[in-house]
C-alpha cells in the first residue's frame, strides 16, 4: 500500500496521479497518507465529518467528542 500512496494512487478506486491539490485540507492529506484513499473515496466513507475540520484540536478530548 505504501508504494501505491507514494506513487499517487488511490488504493480504493485506483485514481492515479494524485497530488496535494487533490485534497480539501491538511486533515484529508494526512488521511490519504494513512489509508491511501483519495478525497472522493474519503468523502464516500466519512460522510458526517464537518467542513473546516482542520481547526479542530484532535488532541483535546472536549473538542473530539463535541456534538
Amino acid at each position: 500500500m505504501a508504494d501505491r500512496v507514494m506513487s499517487g494512487l488511490c488504493v480504493t478506486c485506483n485514481s492515479d496521479k494524485l497530488t496535494n491539490n487533490d485534497f480539501r485540507n491538511s486533515t484529508s492529506r494526512k488521511e490519504y497518507s494513512i489509508t491511501g484513499m483519495c478525497q472522493e473515496c474519503q468523502d464516500s466513507i466519512y460522510e458526517d465529518v464537518p467542513a473546516g475540520d482542520e481547526d479542530i484540536d484532535w488532541n483535546s478530548a472536549d473538542e473530539m467528542f463535541e456534538g
